[in-house]
C-alpha cells in the first residue's frame, strides 16, 4: 500500500508551509493537490504545494473540486483551465466529484463527460457511492 496525502489551502493554519521532505520521511509517496473548485476559488498554495511535494520526490495530482448541481461543466473547465495555466497538459490531473448526485446519476455522467472534454483527466475521484452510480454510464 502506497501512502498518499490530500492537501488543500485548509493544510496551511496560518499561512503554514507543509512540510514536504518531513512527509516523504514518513512514508508519503503521491499528494493530491487542491488547484480549484467551482467557479470562483482557486487554491493560493498550489504552485507551492505542487512545487515542494514534486522537489521532495512525492508524485503529485492537482485536482477541481466540482459543484456540479450549482455550475455547467463548462463553467467549472474554464475557470478550471484558467486556475492551471500552462500546466493543464503537463501534470495529473483529477476531478474531485462529492457533489452533484442530486442531479441524477445519467446528468451527473454527461456533467463529467462535458468536463472531461475540454479538461483532460488522468481520474476522476469519487467515494464507492459515485462510482457505483456512475459505473452504468461508461465510467468505470
Amino acid at each position: 500500500m502506497r501512502l498518499g496525502i490530500d492537501v488543500a489551502s485548509e493544510q496551511h493554519p496560518g499561512g503554514a508551509p507543509i512540510m514536504w521532505n518531513l512527509l516523504a520521511a514518513q512514508g508519503v509517496s503521491w499528494a493530491a493537490v487542491k488547484c480549484s473548485e467551482g467557479t470562483s476559488y482557486a487554491n493560493p498554495y498550489d504552485a507551492a504545494d505542487v512545487g515542494g511535494a514534486t522537489a521532495a520526490g512525492l508524485e503529485v495530482c492537482e485536482y477541481h473540486f466540482a459543484h456540479p448541481a450549482a455550475n455547467t461543466a463548462a463553467n467549472e473547465a474554464t475557470w478550471c483551465i484558467g486556475c492551471r495555466g500552462p500546466v493543464i497538459q503537463t501534470r495529473q490531473y483529477a476531478l474531485d466529484l462529492e457533489d452533484g448526485a442530486q442531479l441524477g446519476w445519467m446528468a451527473l455522467a454527461q456533467w463529467c463527460r462535458n468536463f472531461v472534454a475540454l479538461v483532460p483527466l488522468n481520474l476522476i475521484y469519487v467515494d464507492g457511492t459515485y462510482r457505483a452510480g456512475l459505473t452504468p454510464y461508461g465510467f468505470p
